[in-house]
Order: C-alpha cells, then sequence, then structure tokens
C-alpha cells in the first residue's frame, strides 16, 4: 500500500528535480522524467491493481520488478546530470547512481532465477554445493538490498539537501542567471 501513498510525492520529486535542471541536457532530462514517471506509476498501478483484487501477488511482484527498470534509469540519470552539474553533493549524486545500479539487479536477479512464481527452490544442502548460485547470491543479495532500502534512503538525504540552510546548492534563479 505504500507505494500507492508515496506515487504523488515521488513524482514531485520527479518533477523538481527536472524544474532544477532545465538549463542541463534537456534531452537526458527529459527522458530521466519520463523513465521515473513511468516506473513510479508501474508500481502504484500494479498495488492498486493487486488490492482491488484485480492481479495475483505474482503478477504484482512481476510489474514491480519490472518498474526497477525505469526507476534505476531515473536514478542513474538524475544522478549522473546532478553530479556533473554541481546540483546535489557528490557522494548524494553517487549513491543515487548505485540505488540506480542496485534497482537493475533487482530486475537481472528476479529474471535469471525465474520470476517469483516460477523460482527454483533449493534446500539448503542444494545451494551449498552449487558454487555458481552462491557467488551469484552473493552479488545480487546486497546489490539489491541497496537497489530496495538505498531508494528511501536516496529520497531522505536528497530532501534533506534541497532544504538545508547552509547549502551550496544554487537556487533556479542562480542557475538561471548563470546561462
Amino acid at each position: 500500500m505504500t507505494p500507492i501513498i508515496a506515487a504523488p510525492v515521488n513524482l514531485a520529486v520527479i518533477v523538481i528535480l527536472f524544474m532544477l535542471q532545465r538549463k542541463d541536457s534537456p534531452t537526458l532530462r527529459a527522458i530521466a522524467a519520463i523513465l521515473g514517471i513511468t516506473g513510479i506509476l508501474i508500481t502504484a498501478w500494479s498495488y492498486i491493481k493487486l488490492v482491488s483484487g484485480d492481479i495475483m501477488l505474482e503478477k504484482q511482484i512481476q510489474l514491480f520488478y519490472i518498474s526497477m527498470a525505469f526507476l534505476g534509469s531515473w536514478h542513474i540519470l538524475v544522478s549522473s546530470l546532478a553530479r556533473r552539474n554541481g546540483l546535489l553533493p557528490s557522494r548524494l549524486a553517487a549513491f543515487g547512481v548505485l540505488v540506480g545500479v542496485g534497482q537493475f539487479i533487482m530486475l537481472i536477479s528476479a529474471v535469471a532465477l525465474g520470476w517469483y512464481d516460477q523460482m527454483p527452490s533449493f534446500s539448503l544442502a542444494e545451494m551449498t554445493k552449487d558454487i555458481r548460485l552462491l557467488i551469484f547470491l552473493a552479488i545480487v543479495i546486497p546489490a539489491a538490498l541497496l537497489g530496495y532500502l538505498g531508494a528511501p534512503i536516496w529520497l531522505v538525504w536528497l530532501g534533506r539537501s534541497l532544504v538545508r540552510d547552509d547549502q551550496t546548492m544554487p537556487s533556479p534563479h542562480k542557475l538561471e542567471a548563470r546561462s
């Protein structure tokens, strides 16, 4: 249910960042906004459909993972642009890129493991015998956690950066004056 409630806030974040970056790479900025909006709408729509009983949990999870491709792309593009133009602190921008990569890895791992309803069930003994699976899981689990848990951390950090008093980030008016 949280993605349904959070969707308007997330859409507002996309619009705010779109407006703050309006002078830098208009094409990439527009692509990033379209990707972000698409990802948020897919996520919210899938939860609405799940809550209303129109789709099963397995289908909702598949749609959620698909939305990660859009949201991961958005995080990577927005953070890269913000790092290049100095809109966000460099560590926040770098963390945003890592979150985006983690979101892509969530999708890749879901596809590689056969989606939710098709995932093979391994016993612990079977898992420890398959070295390739162990290596895959050792890479995927931390990256997926970064993509899933890192997104709200990035969002809070972004909010703090945008409203901080001692902020070095230029206002939109100063950005316009520079160009």
